[in-house]
């Protein structure tokens, strides 16, 4: 199927990374710096798999190499400190930021024992980064001033295009098949928690796969009973998230494209789901048609906003691009 396929040519890639840190890994002009990079950005996928973990065992391998020869893990070859190197492929921020404070024996040990992945420090701060060069979606500015026309009906203005920033199709009845919760959930009478702009989705991805492998083992414990105890310790919240169904909503389709695929990957579909729409339509139609109760509503920090001149609006952006 196309999920195998996908899956096929993620590890093929992977593998090609390890094949690469075999023959120049061990090198003096390796920069830890670099292994970094590459770690970063397979966990950034969300690609869990053996060649991943392949990946990781080698990278761990060459950064301990380093340390244990006294190479400085941030210099070249020449004995240079790479922090004070221009590296082309980076913006500044990330040449005064990419090696400093990493304790690197702990993310060798991460590395090693599977702990590394897309919600370890420094992936989650490649999204963090690459999310602050997002513009704002035009949808965003549109529904703004739909929003301030409806409250200022008598000011004379009109928001310039009557835009649904949603996607999907409309079924008979009126209804968005996007809010079809019978083909969304494998059980869509459980309690629902929502995150209002989830971004690129790595709160719920969070909460739904740790909490689908802590019901999977509890429900082994207690013989298929179903009373599992994934609770959030941190939280005064009194939740049972894994008796929960999950979804984000957001109007960046590049955000949610990625939360989905990493979602599929990690085979969360029948509990978790991303949607494009804007806040106010998607509460509505959760309150209108989900079968269940409303557990929590997450509004946590929004991706930064970018301030952006009038005539971008006259430019397509990179995340609206046609399905």
């Amino acid at each position: 199927g196309d999920d195998r396929g996908t899956l096929s040519l993620y590890d093929a890639l992977v593998d090609i990374a390890t094949e690469e840190l075999l023959r120049f890994g061990s090198n003096a002009s390796c920069r830890a710096k670099d292994i970094m990079h590459i770690v970063e950005r397979v966990a950034m996928s969300g690609i869990v798999s053996a060649a991943s973990r392949e990946l990781y065992a080698v990278a761990a391998n060459c950064l301990q190499a380093k340390i244990s020869t006294g190479m400085s893990p941030n210099n070249d070859e020449d004995g240079t400190n790479c922090n004070s190197r221009e590296d082309d492929d980076d913006d500044d921020d990330n040449n005064r930021d990419i090696d400093s404070g990493i304790d690197y024996p702990t993310t060798i040990q991460s590395l090693r024992d599977s702990s590394f992945g897309l919600h370890a420090d420094r992936p989650l701060l490649g999204l963090w980064r690459f999310s602050t060069r997002q513009r704002k979606q035009r949808a965003f500015f549109q529904n703004a001033a739909r929003h301030y026309d409806n409250q200022f009906p008598g000011d004379g203005t009109r928001s310039s295009k009557d835009h649904t920033a949603g996607e999907g199709n409309v079924a008979e009845n009126g209804k968005s098949s996007r809010y079809d919760w019978s083909s969304r959930f494998r059980d869509p009478s459980r309690p629902l928690v929502l995150d209002v702009g989830c971004g690129m989705g790595v709160s719920l991805l969070g909460l739904a796969k740790n909490c689908a492998t802590d019901d999977t083992q509890d429900r082994k414990r207690a013989g298929e009973s179903g009373n599992s105890t994934c609770q959030s310790p941190s939280s005064d919240i009194p939740m049972n998230w894994s008796e929960c169904n999950f979804v984000g909503v957001d109007l960046s389709r590049l955000a949610i494209r990625y939360a989905r695929g990493v979602s599929e990957r990690w085979g969360l579909g029948h509990c978790l789901n991303f949607v494009v729409d804007p806040a106010e339509e998607c509460l509505a139609n959760i309150i209108d048609s989900y079968p269940g109760e409303v557990r929590l509503v997450m509004v946590q920090f929004p991706t930064p906003f970018r301030f952006q001149n009038v005539n971008d609006d006259d430019d397509e952006d990179e995340d609206e691009d046609e399905d």
